[in-house]
Formats: C-alpha cells, sequence, structure tokens
C-alpha cells in the first residue's frame, strides 16, 4: 500500500511496500502511532498514499487510469467536489489551471471539470458547488433566463448532450436527465433532489455497465479521436478517473487520441459502471498532490479553465 510513516520530527520510520495485515489492522496500528506521537500525516496524504495509477497505451495512444478509493487510508469517506478555481470562488475572478489550483489549495487529487466560454472563461450550463447555483444564466429573446448551452463555441450540439454531472451528498454520480433543457434539469430541481454538485461537461459515456455512445454521440463536437477527460465510478463507490492523450502540437505528436467506443469498452473491461465525458483538448489535467500525471498541453501549468472537481475526505 506504500504508506509512508515518520516521526514527530518528519524522518521517514518507515516505508513498506506492501502490508499483510488487513486495512482495519493497518488503521489501528496507524492511529496507535499517531497516538504515541511516532507518526505524522495529513488529510492529503491520508488520501493520496490510497489512490492507485494505471499508465498504459491503447490504439496508439497513452491513458492514466487512476482509481481514487471511497475511504482514505484513516477510514474516512471520500467524495468528489466542484470548485471554481479563482481565488476569492467567484465566477467573475482571475481563473487559475487545475494543477495551479492543486497547489494552491494542497488537494490530494484534482481534475479539470467543466466546458467553459475561452472567450470569458466562464463556465457553460448547469454548475452547482456545494448546494448553492453558481451557474451563469443566458436570457432568451422573451427575457427568461435558461442555464443550459447553446452550442460549443458556435458549434451545434444536441439536446441530449452537454447535460449535467450530478454528485449526492453520499458522493455518487449520476446523470438523472440528460435533456439538458428540461426542467429538472435546472438547477433549483437539482438542489431540491438533494444533488450537492453539479457540473456541465459532453455527456455519459457508461450507464450500469453498458456504452451509451451508438445513441448518444451521433451529434457530438470533436467526434472521433481526441484528447479525452474521463470521470466515473466502480460499483463498490471506488471512483474513477481516466486521461487519454491525443496530438496537441510538438508535445504529444506521436499520440493518436482516443474515440469514445474505445473508451467505453475500456473502461466496462476494467469494471467500471458509469462514467461521463468532462472537457478534454487542451483543458486535459490530472494532478496528484503537486504534481500533473499526463502531460501538460498548455502554458507552464496548464490551461486557465474555470472548475475543476477535486478528491477530499468528509470529516
Amino acid at each position: 500500500m506504500g504508506y509512508l510513516l515518520k516521526n514527530k520530527n518528519g524522518k521517514i520510520i518507515n516505508r513498506p511496500v506492501n502490508y499483510a495485515a488487513t486495512d482495519e489492522q493497518v488503521y489501528v496500528q496507524l492511529a496507535k502511532l499517531a497516538a504515541a506521537g511516532k507518526i505524522t500525516y495529513t488529510a492529503r496524504d491520508l488520501l493520496a498514499n490510497a489512490i492507485n495509477i494505471e499508465y498504459g497505451r491503447m490504439n496508439g495512444s497513452s491513458y492514466y487510469l487512476v482509481r481514487i478509493p471511497q475511504y482514505d487510508l484513516a477510514g474516512n469517506k471520500v467524495t468528489p467536489k466542484v470548485a471554481i478555481t479563482s481565488a476569492d470562488g467567484s465566477i467573475d475572478g482571475a481563473k487559475y489551471s487545475a494543477l495551479d489550483y492543486a497547489r494552491r489549495e494542497k488537494t490530494a487529487f484534482c481534475i479539470n471539470a467543466s466546458l467553459f466560454n475561452t472567450q470569458t472563461l466562464k463556465p457553460e450550463g448547469q454548475l452547482i458547488i456545494n448546494g448553492v447555483d453558481k451557474t451563469t444564466y443566458k436570457t432568451d429573446r422573451n427575457g427568461n433566463e435558461y442555464p443550459w448551452m447553446d452550442d460549443d463555441m458556435g458549434t451545434a450540439i444536441s439536446d441530449t448532450e452537454c447535460y449535467p454531472l450530478c454528485i449526492d451528498s453520499s458522493g455518487k454520480l449520476s446523470t438523472p436527465y440528460v435533456n439538458r433543457k428540461s426542467d429538472n434539469a435546472r438547477p433549483a430541481a437539482l438542489i431540491a433532489s438533494g444533488y450537492k454538485y453539479a457540473v456541465t461537461a459532453w455527456g455519459t459515456l457508461i450507464d450500469n455497465y453498458k456504452s451509451t455512445t451508438t445513441a448518444t454521440w451521433n451529434e457530438i463536437v470533436h467526434r472521433g479521436k481526441y484528447v479525452r477527460q474521463i470521470i466515473g465510478q466502480y460499483q463498490n463507490g471506488d471512483y474513477m478517473v481516466c486521461s487519454f492523450d491525443g496530438i496537441k502540437g510538438a508535445i504529444t505528436a506521436n499520440e493518436a487520441g482516443m474515440n469514445y467506443d474505445d473508451i467505453a469498452n475500456f473502461l466496462i473491461s476494467k469494471g467500471v459502471r458509469f462514467a461521463y465525458s468532462l472537457d478534454g483538448g487542451g483543458s486535459c489535467e490530472t494532478t496528484i498532490r503537486d504534481r500533473q500525471i499526463n502531460p501538460i498541453f498548455e502554458n507552464a501549468t496548464g490551461r486557465k479553465v474555470p472548475s475543476v472537481i477535486y478528491f477530499s475526505a468528509d470529516y
């Protein structure tokens, strides 16, 4: 498991590769050592040290498959949260890359999230953060406000894409309403239904171990092979994030990118029950602690994005 044990002065006293003991026994021993002042650890360490990362290549594309457990090494429940990247948490504040956000907020694991307007850097579609509506609304010709995306920077989208990914209070991921214009998909309705977070990107790839790509991706923007960022969940509640490289200038010139059908089939073979496609392309950033594990496509620390999904324990 790779636990990092330190004494009260910060010196490493033990770094075992594996434990023969059960998780419960390890938790008990850690608690005893901590109570005796023999080790120190942070909430960030307890989660980051429990995360598993698989690197590989498939169909000419590199992938980074991450499994985030639903409990950290101390047995605390872990859930994904959505955040705005500005320092003050406002929609209008200066935005940061996912890596810069992770370093500033000292997250254990963090990824980019929503689609957004590349000119204003404001998120598109429904956005709920900790039960509060943070959506950037638009106004129709009759003066009525609405929360959904109209298009992707001028490219047409269908009604059955770019609907919100929802996270309830237990941390379960779902897309209960796959029509972005549904009244039930309005932020107020989602909040009333108990969803704590919601963020809008492309849509569902896997639902209950079945690929949805044939039915829902006929009009998808960026069809074919591309840089992808996928979030999902296993049957037992653990979380999955998988990033796929594609051609982005000289940085990943030898990467083919991945299409949705191949992604869905690959993740189903890995036991993923549900998966959703977040913003990809140059926005794709996957970070653990202060390090990015996939390539940085733009600038020194990545493209500035309005929102991220990070994982932390609930105390």
